[in-house]
């Protein structure tokens, strides 16, 4: 499998978010239905579960085949879509007009990286 960009995680991340809450499922819950009941151990899954959420990882391939098992899908449902490169994804923002979300993906010195926030961060 080959390695995830930011952009695919946080894809994921969201796409998990949103299944979780159609089927009205915590993390917790989850992770029960993909490792089962550990006293033990089920905070460290929690905790796997949180991480694949907020897209900090991507799950292997043998845990994202647990994870569609648990979730009534396919493997192919989960895979996030191609990485975004220089600025292509521009997603409006549902329910309200004329905003949208921009996600770069462009390496740039931290400074630059900083000011755009800036700029960004100014604009509400």
């Amino acid at each position: 499998m080959k390695k995830k960009t930011i952009s695919q995680k946080l894809a994921f991340a969201r796409l998990l978010s949103e299944m979780l809450d159609d089927r009205r499922l915590s993390k917790s819950d989850l992770a029960r239905k993909i490792w089962g009941y550990k006293p033990d151990g089920s905070a460290q899954h929690r905790d796997r579960v949180s991480a694949w959420t907020r897209g900090l990882v991507f799950p292997d391939a043998r845990n994202l085949d647990l994870l569609a098992q648990a979730l009534g899908v396919t493997v192919a449902d989960l895979e996030p879509p191609p990485p975004v490169r220089n600025g292509e994804m521009i997603e409006e923002v549902p329910g309200a007009p004329g905003r949208a979300f921009l996600m770069i993906a462009q390496e740039v010195p931290l400074w630059m990286a900083q000011e755009i926030r800036r700029m960004i961060l100014s604009l509400d």
